[in-house]
């Protein structure tokens, strides 16, 4: 026998008051029909720290460059994605960085590349210090005469090629009754015949690199 529309009704209503009356009223605690799992209620993850890839950069050579890379966490330390990351230097001269932290050595010296994510900071230490590997002399080779003078100049590089400035350079001869060569690299002839002029390049306390220039004294 069909059951009558109003009573589905009466059934259909006494459901809904039970239910009600099982999550406290009109205000749903939990479950599946209160638009959750179940689970802790919905906690919203808060960034909480943040963390760079390393914490200190060296860089032996000028215009080089490397990247950082940043981590937000929440927390319960899980890994944030889509967080607004913002990058500085607190010296350009020494170093730059990019808007996706990529960092490049502009100068000798040492700064500070800080990330921030809201109102949450990391820093990362970086130190510029080129290391001399190459030295060449102008010119390469010199005739001078007795009792003359002549210059020689040394250019020393790093590892990219960049400039080095004011290293420290020490000059030899190799038979100073044939040529003399002072601190700057003057060269006078003393007597006929033929020497070898030495200079020894470094920067900051780094690695020595050599070269040599033939002198003809006349």
């Amino acid at each position: 026998m069909p059951i009558p529309t109003r009573s589905i009704e009466r059934y259909a209503l006494f459901a809904l008051v039970l239910f009600l009356t099982s999550c406290g009223g009109s205000e749903c605690v939990s479950g599946p029909l209160c638009g959750d799992n179940g689970g802790d209620g919905g906690t919203v993850s808060t960034p909480t720290s943040i963390t760079t890839s390393v914490t200190t950069l060296s860089f032996p050579s000028l215009g080089t460059s490397q990247s950082l890379s940043a981590t937000v966490r929440d927390q319960s330390n899980n890994a944030m994605t889509g967080q607004a990351l913002s990058w500085t230097s607190s010296d350009g001269n020494v170093a730059s960085v990019s808007s996706t932290g990529s960092v490049t050595a502009v100068g000798n010296g040492t700064a500070s590349i800080t990330v921030t994510s809201g109102s949450l900071q990391a820093t990362v230490a970086v130190t510029v210090r080129q290391v001399a590997v190459g030295v060449s002399l102008s010119p390469s080779s010199l005739r001078v005469s007795v009792g003359g003078l002549a210059q020689l100049t040394a250019s020393v590089v790093d590892g990219a090629g960049a400039a080095i400035t004011l290293p420290t350079l020490a000059w030899s001869t190799s038979d100073p009754n044939v040529a003399l060569v002072d601190g700057g690299g003057l060269v006078g002839g003393v007597a006929p015949g033929a020497a070898v002029v030495t200079v020894q390049a470094s920067f900051s306390g780094g690695p020595v690199v050599t070269t040599d220039a033939p002198v003809e004294v006349t």
